[in-house]
């Protein structure tokens, strides 16, 4: 029985290490990470103008000329 509770702790410690050493491994993957992400915000900031602009909604689009009765093969080749 002794034998098993000390079999038991042992592989108590090692989980508890394992966990730990991976907890420390994560903390530093989120860190540079953040890192990362700071930069990617700074060179964004950089890129843009200081007064936002809104992006208009609308788009002109070619507008065909109405149908006169007739079709013309190249009118419509040259509208598309």
């Amino acid at each position: 029985m002794a034998t098993k509770s000390s079999a038991l702790e042992l592989l108590y410690r090692f989980l508890h290490n394992h966990d730990k050493i991976g907890n420390r491994e994560f903390q530093g993957q989120v860190g540079s990470l953040e890192d990362e992400i700071v930069l990617l915000k700074r060179a964004v900031l950089q890129g843009t103008s200081s007064t936002l602009e809104p992006i208009p909604t609308k788009v002109r689009v070619l507008k065909p000329k109405p149908f006169g009765g007739a079709r013309n093969a190249k009118d419509l080749e040259n509208f598309l």
